[in-house]
């Protein structure tokens, strides 16, 4: 049976997939999840939370708890009590977690500062930005794990692993001209003459 489009299935029942402000949220499977404006409250004292409540999330200075619970341009000053909402914290200033940081910066782990996201040969490993790189560039993973590092997104033509390895976000596997096996940076589908056939 299917549960349509406002709906999914869980644990073998239909449930709806997004809630509003005051619904029940996480009941079954995660879902239902609340919409973008709110965040799910639920009480993060168990191993299994019971299903919570959607919520508005937070302006600057409204009481949150923890990661989800302020707006997107703002953070909770606590992950783990309840605190307020702030602004996010600016490059250079300290920080604790991945959060924590205007857009475009992530909380160095060697250093417990906003950092922006490095650009071409910069460390995307664990150690560094957390496989995210700057806008144009991509995580290349095709090195060892402790040399993961950031490159210039690819052109059309060129050889992939995967889709944001290039620029139009589309990585295509099918046989080479070569006769081997692999992947290759092709048009978005959207941008194909023929529509996509």
């Amino acid at each position: 049976e299917s549960c349509g489009v406002e709906a999914a299935c869980a644990t073998g029942q239909c449930v709806k997939r997004t809630a509003g402000p005051g619904e029940p949220c996480r009941e079954r499977e995660d879902l239902p999840y609340c919409g973008a404006e709110y965040f799910c409250r639920q009480d993060a004292t168990s191993m299994t939370p019971p299903p919570g409540t959607c919520e508005w999330r937070g302006g600057l200075g409204a009481v949150c708890l923890g990661f989800g619970s302020c707006l997107p341009s703002l953070r909770c000053a606590s992950s783990y009590a309840t605190a307020t909402c702030v602004v996010r914290a600016s490059e250079g200033d300290k920080c604790s977690q991945y959060n924590e940081c205007e857009e475009g910066l992530y909380c160095a782990t060697r250093t417990s500062r906003c950092t922006r996201y490095p650009g071409d040969g910069g460390d995307c490993t664990s150690e560094g930005s957390f496989s995210v790189c700057a806008s144009g560039h991509f995580c290349d993973f095709g090195a060892p794990a402790d040399l993961h590092t950031c490159r210039a997104r690819l052109p059309l033509g060129e050889g992939c692993s995967y889709d944001e390895a290039c620029l139009s976000n589309e990585c295509e596997f099918a046989s080479l001209p070569d006769g081997g096996y692999g992947g290759t940076c092709v048009p978005r589908c959207s941008q194909k003459a023929d529509g996509g056939f």
